[in-house]
């Protein structure tokens, strides 16, 4: 997340509000082709083997699926993009000179698969830390790489940029994955087909859905660069990458952490309504301090993390976050969906936030300019969390519980205040922000210290291990 935050501050200072709208097409052409090439296999295949058990053969064959449907669909997914570069780059980006680096795209969309399904193969099976330092390692020489390039070659080579990340990414995994093949099973290509159709059928849903989404984005971006122009598009750009970075962090500890817990929950045939509870919960009581603090100081953080030229995006961020508190309360019950095979409901949602999105931008545009992406998204993340927590309840039986709720309406509550007062006056805002963090953080961390020392009414992850362990040890000074 750091790292993140320094490469978008990097950015900012050497490309300005238009080379980083220039630059959020390109990655958006790379995030929406690779979604397509992925086929949903990252999200199948770690359900997949998170739901083999103990069954090392069978383990196997589904890792050895997953590499080889990475190489192969990475490679088909580039060429696509190479052969057609002059189409994407007329439709996407309004003009046929960025043809040349729409085709240099398409080693990215490579890279991206293979970094995406390796890491994914690396999660299922528990292999955190080798996970977290193909992270790390390919965020640090990504980012190295992406901004020596800038540096060097200017926005001329922008493109260049774009694909050092899930390059530096793809070959981190690649070494990190070596060590799991077995040589002895790679001739067996029935089982591993087998294991492949598997996970392709459920892939297909997860594809579809998260291709929705990130065209949405990308449309919004080239409507958005087509109306109000490519400085416009950079603060839109410069506002979703910084909710991203935050959200990021939390959406990847879910996915190597709760979602093969989950699925290996349900697989057994034990209620899992505990676990997505106390998920819920965690989520609200960690993220909750971050949004408010966000809305209290957003003009400050736009300054500091982009540069003067991004103030306009400050007040879009402020409603964008404010939609991210309905995003993380939603993630626990869009997992289970998945897990529960309940894809018809999953799709539903997801279109549904697709439709009140784009209609919501597009009807608001000409009215409230960029603020209306705030609108629009704030909005439509409200709706998606009412309908997952509503799909979800009568799939697993679920009560929500009453600690939940309350976190929720305090956190919403103190958000929403933090965001009137910042309309008044910044002053007022910085008082109530300032104020509502406070009350936030206590709770935060009074809840962590319950459940590490085993008060709370969850078993605690490794990730709130992690949190508690130091601050038991300062405390017990």
């Amino acid at each position: 997340m750091v790292l993140g935050i320094a490469r978008l501050k990097l950015f900012a200072v050497l490309l300005g509000p238009s080379g980083v709208g220039l630059l959020g097409l390109f990655a958006n052409i790379m995030m929406f082709t690779s979604t397509i090439a992925t086929l949903g296999m990252a999200t199948s295949g770690l359900r997949q083997i998170a739901s083999t058990g103990l069954d090392d053969e069978r383990r196997t064959y589904v890792l050895q699926a997953l590499l080889f449907a990475g190489m192969l669909f990475g490679s088909i997914g580039g060429m696509i993009v190479v052969l057609l570069r002059e189409i994407i780059a007329i439709q996407v980006m309004g003009d046929a000179r960025f043809a040349s680096g729409v085709g240099w795209i398409g080693l990215g969309v490579a890279a991206s698969v293979i970094g995406t399904i390796f890491s994914a193969a690396l999660q299922g099976l528990h292999r955190i830390g080798d996970f977290a330092r193909v992270v790390v390692a390919g965020s640090s020489i990504g980012t190295i790489a992406a901004v020596a390039t800038v540096w060097c070659f200017g926005i001329e080579n922008i493109h260049f940029a774009a694909i050092c990340l899930p390059v530096a990414t793809a070959c981190a995994s690649v070494f990190y994955i070596r060590k799991l093949l077995d040589p002895r099973l790679l001739l067996r290509l029935r089982p591993m087909f087998t294991e492949i159709s598997a996970m392709l059928r459920f892939g297909g849903i997860v594809l579809v859905t998260t291709a929705l989404s990130i065209g949405v984005i990308m449309a919004t971006r080239s409507i958005i660069a087509r109306d109000l122009g490519f400085e416009a598009a950079g603060h839109f750009h410069a506002v979703w990458l910084l909710s991203a970075t935050y959200i990021g962090l939390l959406l990847t500890t879910m996915t190597s952490d709760f979602y093969p817990r989950l699925t290996a929950i349900v697989a057994a045939g034990d209620d899992a309504g505990h676990l997505i509870n106390g998920q819920t919960l965690l989520n609200i009581k960690l993220v909750a301090p971050f949004i408010v603090g966000i809305v209290a100081f957003a003009p400050i953080i736009i300054a500091v993390l982009y540069s003067a030229e991004f103030a306009p995006a400050a007040e879009v961020l402020q409603f964008q976050v404010i939609g991210d508190l309905f995003r993380v309360v939603s993630f626990p019950f869009a997992f289970a969906l998945l897990v529960s095979n309940s894809t018809g409901r999953y799709f539903t949602a997801e279109v549904i936030w697709s439709a009140v999105y784009i209609l919501a931008v597009h009807s608001g545009l000409d009215r409230f300019g960029l603020l209306a992406t705030g609108y629009a998204y704030l909005a439509s993340c409200a709706v998606y969390a009412l309908l997952v927590v509503c799909f979800a309840r009568p799939v697993f039986r679920l009560q929500l519980d009453g600690s939940v709720i309350r976190a929720a309406i305090l956190a919403l509550v103190l958000a929403l205040a933090t965001l009137v007062a910042a309309r008044f006056s910044a002053v007022l805002g910085f008082a109530v922000g300032i104020a509502a963090i406070f009350t936030l953080g206590i709770a935060a961390l009074r809840f962590l210290l319950a459940v590490g020392r085993g008060d709370g009414e969850w078993p605690p992850d490794r990730l709130v291990k992690l949190l508690v362990r130091p601050l038991r040890r300062l405390f017990a000074r």
